[in-house]
């Protein structure tokens, strides 16, 4: 399926015609063999590499043991406590805008994202 939005007219850099056929080029392209490297390594096209992590956690009187796949960068997917966190967002702003204060928050697991007027 091919999609294009505000495309220029055919003929032009950015028609239709050229996306269709920029798609059916890729399509009938040789498929390329896929290899892994090792957990932990980086690719020759730079995509992430993720490593296999096995880990006990212990909160309180639970424990409980967790596999998962790290890539390099993202947050940790294990909670920090048995209860998670309450963020508190603010919706609306002056004049009637729809904003929303903070416009980005960071949630663990467990965490309540809660939305106020």
């Amino acid at each position: 399926m091919v999609f294009a939005v505000n495309c220029g007219l055919d003929g032009a850099p950015n028609s239709f015609t050229n996306f269709q056929n920029a798609a059916r080029a890729a399509v009938q392209a040789p498929q390329t063999q896929v290899t892994t490297a090792p957990p932990g390594t980086q690719t020759d096209n730079s995509e992430p590499v993720g490593r296999v992590v096995t880990q006990p956690i212990i909160l309180g009187a639970s424990s409980w043991t967790t596999t998962y796949t790290s890539y390099p960068g993202s947050p940790e997917p294990t909670p920090a406590a048995l209860e998670g966190r309450v963020i508190k967002v603010i919706v609306g702003g002056p004049n009637g805008n729809l904003t929303y204060t903070p416009s980005l928050v960071s949630a663990r697991p467990r965490d309540t994202i809660q939305f106020e007027l």
